[in-house]
């Protein structure tokens, strides 16, 4: 996701995140890819240890992309989304 010499901080976290949410919406997204992608970006901040308020942000990212993930409202949700 980073380049090997990229250090690690609020803002290139914060860079990419905008970069992946940027295709919310777009006809072509795959949205399975960018939840997977918003997963892998938490997990880099959390190991690099950037705190509560970056890890709210990416999380309440990939609430909003689970919840396009489903755009037909007829049918249930899939709870193997939902699994960390």
């Amino acid at each position: 996701m980073f380049a090997k010499d990229t250090e690690v901080n609020h803002e290139a976290v914060s860079t990419k995140l905008f970069e992946i949410t940027a295709a919310r919406g777009k006809k072509g997204t795959d949205r399975h890819e960018q939840i997977e992608l918003l997963r892998e970006l938490y997990s880099i901040a959390e190991a690099n240890n950037l705190g509560d308020a970056m890890a709210v942000k990416i999380t309440f990212n990939i609430v909003a992309a689970i919840y396009d993930y489903n755009p037909n409202i007829a049918t249930c949700m899939r709870s193997e989304t939902w699994d960390t």
